[in-house]
């Protein structure tokens, strides 16, 4: 207590002075220095968010077609080149805005050095902590190297949304480097909680990535990634995983208690309405769940990389995945797949996705022509964009058949 504090204590009403203190002969008596007032550190100022620039609904309107523009240092494409998961900082453009990013390359399949057509991961709180981009955190820009089509797997977003699956945004680009063409991309909204906010009235839940191997079993549940939430226990999933455990013939009933199971037949259907088979449950990959608290904490599906979808080898089948072979075990459950299906091809058929597919392939003619770096020539894009649309049409009936509707 400071010495000031000290003698109007000493003098307030009902106060005793303090005993005089006895000295030593020959002690110092020097009064001991007094102790500094000890003040509380300074706590750091945290500087509000930059303005967030850009317009989400202008960087996903599919009606013209977008401009993104990359700059980087010579520096920081030597980096990627020698190790493409590096963030390095890069300036990104679109609509007029630039804003500072961290970047790094992204694929496996269709991973590629600047020396081809690399694809990009943009972040664009990398550099600046809280900075958003049209209200984004991630933008991912896919290279199509394996879609001579060059736009199936937006077309096939666009279907699901539309439909009204909660799926990322999406749109075409094109993308520059340093002021040069890289060519036609598919620019895909990221996974994380902005995305959450956009999509669910209550976007604290857990969303999960799902790697190779993921399933909803107690082995599956472990290559599963946290990519927003709190739950570093997977406790949502264990909780799904132990519900759907014990072997019934039985489906519906346990597991609609841990899975929005209208969801989930919805999100099986509109694989099938698709030809989307790269993912759950005939692979245990390529899709996401988010345990939505506002209903309970029951799982939702979301597919991720429809860049295959219409494939040509596509057959009807319940899946793989935990949740694909026992719906095919339970009659109810498959009964039910059925009238979710024939609902969703008679949305699909509304919807017009061939006529979607249309607009978007004549918005983007030009520049598959001029893409320097595509896998593809020009005619071979041109002539699967052709079957492309002869097989979105076709597709209803082709369910249909396979599944007796």
């Amino acid at each position: 207590m400071p010495l000031g504090v000290l003698a109007l204590v000493a003098l307030a009403p009902g106060c005793s002075p303090a005993p005089a203190l006895e000295v030593a002969p020959g002690a110092d008596r020097t009064p001991p220095p007094v102790a500094e007032a000890e003040h509380p550190p300074d706590v750091p100022v945290e500087e509000p968010p930059p303005p967030d620039l850009g317009d989400y609904d202008t960087l996903f309107d599919v009606s013209v077609l977008q401009d993104i523009r990359l700059t980087l240092a010579p520096e920081s494409i030597e980096a990627l080149d020698a190790d493409g998961l590096t963030w390095v900082p890069a300036q990104f453009e679109h609509d007029g805005n630039v804003i500072e990013v961290g970047i790094h390359l992204k694929g496996t399949t269709t991973y590629q050095h600047f020396s081809g057509k690399p694809a990009f991961r943009v972040k664009f709180n990398e550099l600046v902590p809280g900075q958003k981009y049209a209200s984004l955190k991630r933008l991912a820009l896919n290279n199509m190297l394996t879609d001579p089509a060059q736009g199936r797997e937006v077309v096939a977003w666009l279907a699901w949304g539309a439909g009204g699956m909660p799926v990322p945004r999406a749109t075409l680009t094109r993308v520059y480097v340093n002021d040069d063409y890289y060519g036609l991309y598919a620019a895909i909204e990221g996974m994380d909680g902005e995305y959450l906010e956009r999509r669910y009235e209550d976007p604290r839940g857990a969303l999960w990535a799902a790697n190779n191997h993921a399933d909803l079993t107690p082995e599956g549940i472990l290559a599963f990634d946290l990519n927003s939430g709190d739950d570093p226990e997977r406790a949502t999933l264990t909780v799904a995983a132990e519900a759907l455990d014990g072997w019934s013939i039985d489906l519906l009933t346990p597991a609609s208690t841990v899975i929005d199971m209208k969801q989930y037949l919805d999100f099986k259907a509109w694989a099938m309405a698709t030809g989307w088979n790269d993912g759950y449950p005939y692979h245990y990959n390529d899709f996401f769940v988010y345990a939505d608290p506002a209903d309970g904490g029951r799982l939702e599906f979301t597919p991720w990389g429809l860049d295959e979808a219409w494939s040509d080898l596509w057959t009807f089948e319940y899946g793989n995945g935990i949740l694909g072979w026992r719906c095919a075990q339970d009659p109810a459950c498959g009964d039910a797949l059925r009238l979710h299906t024939d609902a969703v091809l008679v949305v699909y058929e509304s919807l017009g996705v061939e006529s979607i597919a249309e607009t978007l392939f004549r918005l983007s003619e030009q520049a598959t022509v001029d893409d320097p770096r595509k896998a593809f020539s020009s005619d071979e894009v041109l002539s699967a964009r052709e079957r492309l649309l002869g097989t979105i049409a076709a597709w209803p009936d082709k369910v249909r058949g396979a599944t007796g509707l």
